[in-house]
């Protein structure tokens, strides 16, 4: 899977789930989210809406906070479950 179409799909579930303080489309992809209000039920809400999307699930070795730091470390993370999956 693309990593634009991931992180594409990223911005949207932390669009409808992350409490943000900035517009999901204005933060850049190595801005840290906390920076933006993201906080550790957030990261909860984000999880579970990305194992529903990708039908993959994070391990607690996957389930580490500096994964889900900014929009990039995401996308690498998730894009490397995915690969992992198939």
């Amino acid at each position: 899977m693309l990593k634009k179409e991931i992180e594409k799909n990223v911005r949207e579930i932390l669009g409808e789930y992350a409490t943000l303080t900035k517009d999901i489309s204005e933060i850049e992809e190595s801005d840290y989210l906390e920076d933006y209000g993201m906080n550790s039920a957030g990261i909860l809400r984000l999880i579970v809406a990305i194992e529903k999307k990708y039908n993959i699930v994070f391990t607690d070795e996957s389930f580490d906070l500096r994964y889900f730091s900014t929009i990039e470390k995401i996308v690498e993370h998730v894009s490397s479950l995915i690969n992992e999956k198939e």
